[in-house]
């Protein structure tokens, strides 16, 4: 019921995406990625998730927010979304 009332105020608001980071006990499992405003949708589940602070020399971080990473999406529609 949250996800309907978060895509109808996302589509007053003339939005064309939305996407939606599903956690468990605080650790992001899956990740919701809609077209708004009639679809299409698509729902990946997230595994082997690493935060940029557990990586070892990491780099630093771009000015913008927020910053996603997505590695092996191998799939026609993995491409598409990756991209």
């Amino acid at each position: 019921m949250v996800v309907l009332q978060i895509v109808e105020y996302a589509k007053k608001k003339d939005y064309t995406s939305l996407i939606v980071v599903h956690t468990n006990r605080i650790k992001p499992d899956a990740l919701l990625i809609i077209g708004l405003p009639n679809g299409p949708t698509a729902h990946f589940k997230l595994s082997n998730l690493v935060l940029r602070k557990d990586i070892k020399n990491h780099g630093n971080p771009t000015s913008h927010e927020p910053e996603l990473v997505l590695n092996n999406f191998t799939t026609r529609l993995g491409n598409r979304v990756e991209r």
